[in-house]
């Protein structure tokens, strides 16, 4: 995986205390709020559920700043807690954070050209025009599934720059990633056949 050092100044300017709680609480307000909007609080209105909508919207757009942000490890002085934290949101959106930080440091070290895996398929000359914009409304309308298959390119495909160590690094997220939402996907299917929830 890349590494970023920054010297004293460029930690100074970080702004470390202010980052930090404002990222951490976006992630717990959208899980309660997630569970208020699931069990219908402020009523079943058009207006209760769009004010929910777009509370929720806000949280997780907040979220994704959090990731970009721990992806760049500006989110504080302490590298292994920009890891970690960008390991556990990267498990909830389903991109690894080492797909994510490979995918994007790559993308600012070669915007735009058959080398950005970020903008995959829309710098790449393999692609037609069609596909690319085909891929476009998948984008916007299927985010969910589009996001990882782009971030998971780096890992994925034959034309990967990923070094062994950093595939290593990657295939064990992809692993721990289905752990966890395998997991949750028994437990929710043993707790509905068994009729306790």
């Amino acid at each position: 995986m890349s590494k970023t050092e920054f010297t004293a100044e460029e930690f100074e300017a970080l702004g470390e205390g202010a980052l930090w709680p404002r990222f951490l609480l976006f992630p717990a307000v959208a899980i309660v709020g997630y569970v208020g909007f699931v069990l219908g609080w402020g009523g079943e209105s058009l207006w209760a559920r769009s004010l929910w909508s777009l509370s929720l919207g806000y949280c997780w757009f907040c979220i994704a700043g959090s990731f970009h942000e721990a992806v760049h490890q500006t989110m504080g002085r302490w590298r292994t807690a920009n890891i970690w934290f960008g390991r556990v949101v990267g498990t909830f959106v389903g991109i690894p954070y080492s797909a994510y930080r490979e995918t994007h440091i790559r993308h600012h070290a070669y915007l735009n050209t058959s080398d950005d895996f970020e903008l995959w398929p829309y710098s790449s000359p393999q692609r037609s025009l069609a596909f690319r914009r085909a891929f476009v409304l998948f984008d916007l309308f299927g985010a969910v599934l589009a996001n990882p298959i782009v971030y998971g390119r780096i890992y994925f495909s034959k034309r990967s720059p990923l070094n062994a160590q950093a595939r290593q690094t990657l295939g064990r997220e992809y692993l721990a990633m289905a752990a966890f939402w395998g997991t949750v996907v028994v437990t929710l299917v043993t707790l509905t056949a068994t009729g306790q929830i």
